[in-house]
């Protein structure tokens, strides 16, 4: 249960402000209000979730409990630093003649590779007892982080507070990931 909760609002913390956040007006803005495109996004974020998941469950038959908690403390160090910094500017192209659907989970799944989201829930996947509570969490913590996007359109940049969601969460980030890389190394 600590998987699904830790990484549930790690996902929820980390796409405030992120560039899946400016994926979703982007579908919006070339298909409209549509079924089909949050599906393409529940259904890209969750494959995303899926191969992370399994990537940190493969990584921890390598590695030791000590090492995976580090490994989280990494994650998350990495993920304040990330969110210090607005995202660039968007450089998914959605292909209108794959639909709403098919372009929305291929530019989600593609534009997820690499990013923060991704990271954390590979190494909360890691040290977990059931890899698997970590991509669930995960996916339902970035569905949830969306849908402001998602409800507001176009009105979700001057509506929400995305610079000062980015900075607390980084801070949070931060301090967490400095407290647990002092603790696994036994330093406090």
């Amino acid at each position: 249960m600590d998987a699904l909760l830790s990484s549930f609002l790690a996902a929820l913390i980390a796409e405030q402000g992120s560039a899946t956040q400016l994926l979703v007006l982007a579908a919006l803005a070339r298909f409209g209000r549509s079924g089909p495109v949050a599906l393409g996004l529940v259904a890209g974020i969750a494959l995303n979730a899926a191969l992370s998941a399994a990537a940190g469950a493969g990584a921890a038959a390598l590695v030791s409990y000590r090492a995976a908690l580090l490994m989280s403390a990494l994650a998350l160090l990495a993920a304040g630093g990330a969110m210090l910094f607005a995202p660039g500017t968007l450089k998914v192209q959605l292909y209108q003649r794959l639909g709403p659907f098919a372009a929305t989970l291929v530019a989600t799944f593609v534009q997820g590779f690499g990013d923060r989201t991704q990271f954390l829930i590979f190494a909360l996947a890691a040290r977990a007892e059931v890899p698997l509570l970590a991509a669930v969490g995960g996916t339902l913590g970035a569905i949830v982080s969306l849908l402001p996007a998602l409800l507001l359109g176009a009105a979700f940049p001057r509506r929400w507070p995305l610079t000062m969601l980015r900075r607390c969460g980084a801070a949070l980030f931060l301090l967490v990931g400095i407290v647990l890389s002092l603790a696994t190394l036994r330093l406090i």
